[in-house]
């Protein structure tokens, strides 16, 4: 970095990784505004013209925009608490960020599928192991390396959690699981120190050898893949989706549900877990068509009839 900014934000790096943000690609972004700096400004300051016409020269999509601009809004923030300088704060209006993608959302009906299908697998893997996989990411959101990486020495049988560790955020985080899971979990557990050991490389699966079974799961239960999915990653998608659902329902206040969910979730910014609540009201009534929603905490009834 070269421009006259270059050791604020040097600093202002080191202060959001002294926060426990890894902040790695968002340094790149910093990088390349400080590039345009080097040749668009001669004294410590930032202006309204000099932070929009930065963005708006970058040939990229909105959602990108959108990130360009965060992470310069956080920058100026710091400038003006910490150095009390004259620098312009982005409204975030002016950048929304425009979800492209749309998550894919399991029905009912596939839920059920997808796990009868599991008892219809021909292979080595061992089915008990699969079928627990998808119910843990299925009833808590979890991704699939942290449901992966759970260690018996984090979970507390006689309180129902579960301490996630080494996360994709480096947020390790609690998570509340029902009884019916937990007993399941109970009368899974071996001598090892994770929850879910290969039995033929004696080490924790990898997601490569789950992704083969979920493909050959969809496979056997007849469920049709889309540009959006499902992935493994849907699991994810559906828990939050259906989560907000639940708290719409009961009317609940979304400001005050929104970080909860953030926090279960392990998002590391509340934008994260918004963008879930910003893809529900145009699919509203056709997600409510496909879903019965019980409980925020999702259950497994005993007779494996998955509910939410």
């Amino acid at each position: 970095m070269n421009s006259i900014f270059k050791n604020y934000i040097k600093e202002f790096i080191e202060y959001k990784r002294s926060n426990g943000y890894d902040y790695i690609s968002e340094e790149e972004q910093l990088k390349n505004f400080d590039q345009y700096l080097l040749t668009h400004i001669t004294e410590i300051k930032l202006t309204k013209d000099i932070i929009h016409n930065f963005i708006d020269s970058k040939e990229c999509k909105n959602s990108t925009k959108s990130k360009y601009a965060s992470v310069i809004r956080e920058f100026c923030k710091y400038l003006f608490l910490f150095h009390d300088l004259d620098v312009y704060i982005i409204n975030k209006k002016r950048y929304p960020r425009h979800y492209d993608f749309e998550p894919y959302i399991y029905s009912d009906e596939e839920i059920r599928k997808f796990f009868n299908a599991i008892d219809l697998l021909n292979n080595d893997i061992r089915k008990n192991d699969l079928k627990l996989i998808f119910e843990i990411l299925y009833c808590t959101g979890l991704r699939i390396s942290e449901c992966l990486n759970i260690k018996i020495n984090n979970i507390d049988f006689n309180n129902n959690s579960i301490k996630i560790v080494d996360t994709k955020n480096n947020l390790d985080r609690l998570i509340v699981i029902s009884d019916t899971l937990m007993n399941k979990i109970i009368n899974l557990k071996s001598n090892s120190n994770y929850l879910f050991i290969n039995p033929y490389t004696n080490k924790p699966y990898t997601k490569n050898v789950i992704n083969v079974q979920f493909l050959k799961i969809l496979f056997k239960a007849k469920i049709k893949r889309r540009d959006n999915g499902p992935t493994i990653h849907s699991f994810r998608h559906t828990f939050a989706v259906k989560s907000f659902i639940k708290a719409i329902d009961e009317k609940r206040n979304l400001n005050e549900f929104l970080p909860y969910l953030s926090t279960y979730l392990g998002h590391k910014s509340l934008e994260a877990t918004e963008k879930y609540l910003r893809l529900i009201p145009a699919e509203l009534s056709q997600i409510r068509s496909q879903v019965e929603i019980l409980e925020i905490i999702p259950n497994i009834k005993e007779d494996n009839e998955y509910e939410k």
